[in-house]
């Protein structure tokens, strides 16, 4: 199994959750050795957790992988983190955690 990805507050409440079951992110992130990207920093073994502070230009970055790809299944969960993301810019004590393996 891939990654699972978390919309949790300051003391690890979980909101909502989105799974890649299929493994599809390690295809579609750049990786750390390859990219500044502050997608590349995401741990596929550990824990990566990106703040109100970050959200916006990790957005920015999720809209370009976004617009890369064309099939449903990676579309959809690209969309589903997506709205992750964007309920932790708007709310307050809210984080995006992606957990590795």
């Amino acid at each position: 199994m891939g990654l699972v990805v978390r919309l949790e507050d300051e003391f690890g409440k979980v909101f909502e959750v989105a799974i890649d079951e299929q493994n599809l992110l390690h295809k579609l992130l750049p990786s750390s050795e390859d990219s500044t990207a502050m997608l590349a920093g995401i741990d596929w073994y550990g824990d990566t957790t990106f703040n109100r502070m970050q959200i916006s230009r990790f957005l920015i970055e999720w809209e370009e992988l976004l617009s890369s790809v064309h099939t449903p299944a990676v579309t959809t969960l690209l969309e589903q983190i997506k709205a992750l993301a964007v309920q932790c810019a708007d709310g307050v004590h809210l984080h995006l955690k992606f957990i590795g393996d």
